[in-house]
């Protein structure tokens, strides 16, 4: 029996999915959702749990005749005293958010029109969740280190002559994106497979970027948004380091050396690369090299 407050109204599916799935593994007399966001990396049991807690229904009439204090948490309480709980770990600060005040609402309003975009912090906790490791999580903050440097650049150009487009990047979005890229990294056509697990998260916008971090062809990028940002700030890291897109490709070209149609499509993905390294730099007004630069000193 899920329990959930009227006033806690950001609690997404998956989390529901994950608890549900969790007690299917190991039944508990009392699951709680917890979100090590909450608190950096580290899972507090006490501060992190949150709503709604999965409660076992042969517990429920215990629950129905509590009459001590502190209602819903004071039963459960009770019911751990003497039957123990359990934990499951789910990327959603919504677990953490409720309405009180017209503040509050205005900013679960703001939140649920967001919904389709996970913050940083719960794409960290997507990662850890599908076992990206500490290399996979490495590589990812430095793809989101880059792009938010590019993001930045170009938006504080705001409208570009050269592109004829004014630019206002989601930094958010750009962040999450980039973080979340290789997230089905080691699968067959990752890009594809990353994106297939966010759309079944209810992540479009993210999904939508990851599926093309892989290759853009100039002709499948009209305009510079945040795909393209996420895109080419993925040919300037390799592993967590920074590199030149020329660097980066090189050491796919050596790998492949022996291979023409391999080495012909990793040329055709670097000549891609220069070419939204070349709009980007235009738009931006300044070189790649100067716009990170300027981001590692911000």
């Amino acid at each position: 029996i899920f329990v959930l407050p009227v006033d806690i109204p950001l609690v997404r599916t998956q989390t529901l999915r994950l608890l549900l799935d969790g007690f299917a593994a190991a039944p508990a007399a009392v699951l709680h959702p917890v979100f090590a966001g909450r608190h950096g990396n580290r899972v507090d049991p006490g501060a992190a749990r949150g709503h709604p807690p999965l409660i076992a229904a042969r517990h429920a009439a215990e629950i129905l005749a509590w009459e001590g204090q502190n209602g819903l948490a004071g039963a459960l309480q009770a019911l751990e005293a003497g039957h123990g709980a359990a934990e499951v770990a789910v990327a959603a600060r919504g677990i953490h958010f409720d309405v009180d005040t017209p503040a509050e609402l205005a900013e679960g309003q703001r939140r649920f029109e967001r919904r389709g975009i996970p913050t940083p912090d719960e794409a960290v906790a997507l990662l850890a969740l599908h076992n990206a490791g500490e290399r996979g999580l490495a590589h990812g903050r430095g793809v989101a280190q880059a792009a938010l440097a590019l993001a930045g650049a170009l938006n504080a150009r705001g409208t570009t002559l050269e592109l004829e487009q004014e630019l206002e990047l989601d930094l958010e979005l750009v962040e999450s994106a980039a973080l979340l890229h290789d997230i089905a990294k080691g699968s067959p056509r990752h890009e594809a497979a990353g994106a297939a697990l966010l759309d079944g998260l209810g992540f479009g916008p993210v999904a939508r970027i990851v599926e093309a971090h892989r290759d853009i062809p100039p002709a499948a990028a009209q305009r510079l948004s945040e795909r393209e940002v996420v895109y080419f700030a993925d040919k300037l890291v390799r592993g967590s380091a920074r590199v030149d897109v020329p660097t980066r490709f090189q050491e796919k070209l050596d790998r492949f050396q022996d291979d023409a149609e391999a080495t012909a499509a990793i040329r055709r993905r670097l000549r891609n690369a220069l070419d939204m390294q070349q709009r980007i730099e235009a738009a931006a007004g300044a070189s790649v090299a100067q716009i990170l630069s300027a981001g590692d000193g911000a």
